[in-house]
C-alpha cells in the first residue's frame, strides 16, 4: 500500500495472459476482515478467469495489505502453496509520509464540515506527520515492552486518547512532580516497564533498530505518568477519535503509519519461511524486481532484493 501497487496492476493488465478480478482489492484475508465474509464470495472475483477455459490464463489479487496478515499466510500456504507472491517496498521514511498525506486528506475532506469539522479542529496540532509518528514510534515501544515485562496491557489506548500507565505502575500523587525543576524521566526509570520503554535505542535482536530513539519518550514521559494532559485536551481528543479514524481510514491510528514501511524484513521472513524464495519477487521505488533473500549487515537484519 503506498508502494505503486495500482501502477503495477495496471502493467499487470497489459498480459495477454492477464484477466483481472472483478474487484481489484478483494482483502479477504485481510487481519480482521477475514471473518465478515465467505470463501464462495471470494471466489467469485475470479469467475472470469475461470469462464475464460483457456489453459494459460492467470488471475491475482491485487489488495496491498497481505504483508502483515497472519491470516493471509496461513491460508495463502495452505490453498496457494504454489502462488507467486509478488512485494511492493518504498523507501520507508516516504512511505510513512504518503500514508499519513492519505489519512489527512480523506479526514479533511469527509469531516470538514459541520459539528465534525470543529470536533477535529480542537485536536489539529495532534494530527501533523511528526505527531503521528512520533505517536507510532511509541506505540511500538509499548507494544514490544509489554510482551517483555508482562505488566500492561498489550495494546496501548488508540491514538486521541493519552497513552498511560496502569494505575498499579504509576507513582503516588505524593511523587508526581509539581515544578518544571523535577525530571519524569527520573520517575519513569524507577519501573520496570519504563526502563524497557527507555532502553529501546537498544533494541533486542530482530526488533528493528531504527524504533530506537529513547530521546522521544523525554516529550512522552508525563503522559506515560498521568502528567499530561489537562483535562481540555482529555476532553478533546475523546470527543474526536472516532471522526478521526473513520474520516482518515483509520490511516492516522498509530502505529500503522510507522510499522508498515518499518518491518519490510521481517515481514518478508516470515513469508519466506512458508513460501520457496523463489516464488516472492520483491520490487521497490526504484523499479528493482527480483527475487527475494535475505542478508546481514552491519544495521543487523535486513531483506535484500536480487535480480
Amino acid at each position: 500500500m503506498k508502494c505503486g501497487t495500482t501502477t503495477l496492476y495496471q502493467l499487470l493488465l497489459k498480459h495477454p495472459q492477464m484477466i483481472p478480478p472483478r474487484t481489484k482489492e478483494p482483502r479477504f484475508l485481510q487481519q480482521g476482515r477475514f471473518s465478515e465474509t465467505s470463501l464462495s464470495r471470494y471466489a467469485i472475483n475470479f469467475q472470469d478467469a475461470v469462464e475464460s477455459h483457456a489453459r494459460d490464463t492467470v488471475t491475482f489479487d491485487a489488495s496491498p495489505v497481505y504483508l502483515r496478515s497472519k491470516v493471509a499466510r496461513f491460508w495463502i500456504a495452505r490453498w496457494l502453496p504454489e502462488s507467486k507472491l509478488i512485494v511492493l517496498v518504498r523507501n520507508p521514511v516516504q512511505r510513512s509520509f504518503s500514508h499519513w498525506k492519505m489519512g489527512y486528506d480523506w479526514m479533511t475532506s469527509k469531516c470538514g464540515v459541520g459539528a465534525v469539522a470543529s470536533r477535529v479542529a480542537r485536536v489539529q496540532h495532534l494530527l501533523s506527520f511528526r505527531q503521528i509518528a512520533e505517536r507510532s514510534l511509541v506505540h511500538a515501544y509499548w507494544e514490544r515492552c509489554a510482551i517483555v515485562t508482562h505488566s500492561q496491557p498489550q495494546r496501548p489506548s488508540i491514538v486521541f486518547a493519552p497513552l498511560k500507565l496502569s494505575e498499579s505502575l504509576k507513582p503516588p500523587d505524593s511523587l508526581l512532580p509539581t515544578t518544571k525543576g523535577i525530571d519524569p524521566i527520573s520517575l519513569l526509570k524507577g519501573y520496570e516497564f519504563g526502563r524497557c520503554m527507555l532502553a529501546q535505542a537498544t533494541p533486542t535482536v530482530g526488533w528493528p533498530r531504527a524504533f530506537g530513539d529513547p530521546g522521544l519518550l523525554v516529550d512522552y514521559a508525563a503522559e506515560l505518568l498521568g502528567m499530561w494532559p489537562p483535562e481540555e485536551v482529555v476532553r478533546n481528543m475523546g470527543e474526536a477519535k472516532h471522526d478521526v479514524a473513520r474520516c482518515s481510514e483509520m490511516m492516522l491510528l498509530p502505529p500503522g503509519a510507522v510499522l508498515k514501511s518499518a518491518t519490510y524484513a521481517v515481514e518478508l521472513e516470515k513469508w519466506a519461511a512458508l513460501f520457496p524464495r523463489e516464488q516472492i519477487k520483491v520490487g521497490d521505488d526504484l523499479g528493482v524486481l527480483g527475487k527475494f533473500s535475505s542478508g546481514k549487515s552491519a544495521r543487523g537484519r535486513r531483506a535484500e532484493c536480487k535480480p
